[in-house]
């Protein structure tokens, strides 16, 4: 429990004893319960405004190592993967650097090391030309680094602006891959939440190689 949730809650308990508690035996208990309900309603509302920022963290913890150099965060919405990234998105979120469509990136050709999706992706209607017009714009060895819900756990949730046209686990996602001729850049892949997401990095080289699935 965060330290100032426990602190209001000890604060309303020595206030009940010292006004209330030292009535009846039944009083006392119909007191304890209403503070002890309070109590837990404080520690919900503090749970339900620190999960979605836990559980992101954990995904972007899962794509940091490969966010180096110049790079662009696409459908970013208020929150960027890594200070400094060219946030892009389909609506002026603050924080948005450049608004436009995923799928045609107003970016030179070669000239990101990283470009980052979070929850987005599956926004595309056509993700196969999306994936390839990022990888346009990443130099030779930059990563395209993609955290993805894993429809298993999330089923048809969704909070943005924009429905999800696409819906996989990571096995599909690298079976969708292989179908589409781009499992070859995959350079590792795995969880990036536990029971919600998964991560995988794809690599721009002339050399693919083979995944590596934690």
């Amino acid at each position: 429990m965060p330290a100032l949730c426990q602190a209001g809650v000890r604060a309303r308990i020595a206030a009940a004893f010292a006004s209330g508690y030292n009535g009846p035996a039944a009083e006392r208990r119909g007191l304890l319960r209403e503070d002890f309900k309070r109590g837990a309603e404080m520690v919900w509302s503090y749970a339900i405004r620190l999960l979605p920022w836990a559980m992101w963290r954990k995904e972007i913890q899962a794509i940091e190592p490969y966010l180096s150099g110049r790079g662009a965060d696409i459908g970013c919405g208020r929150r960027k993967a890594r200070a400094g990234a060219v946030g892009i998105d389909l609506f002026p979120y603050p924080g948005v650097d450049i608004i436009a469509d995923a799928s045609v990136l107003p970016l030179r050709s070669a000239s990101l090391h990283y470009v980052c999706s979070v929850h987005s992706l599956e926004h595309c209607r056509d993700p196969q030309g999306t994936l390839v017009e990022w990888l346009r714009v990443l130099c030779d060895g930059g990563s395209v680094c993609l955290v993805l819900p894993d429809v298993r756990y999330t089923g048809e949730a969704n909070t943005d602006r924009t429905p999800h046209w696409q819906h996989w686990t990571l096995p599909g996602f690298l079976s969708w891959l292989g179908e589409v001729g781009l499992a070859g850049l995959v350079h590792t892949a795995g969880e990036a939440c536990p029971r919600w997401s998964f991560f995988v990095v794809l690599r721009k080289t002339s050399s693919p190689g083979t995944a590596a699935v934690h």
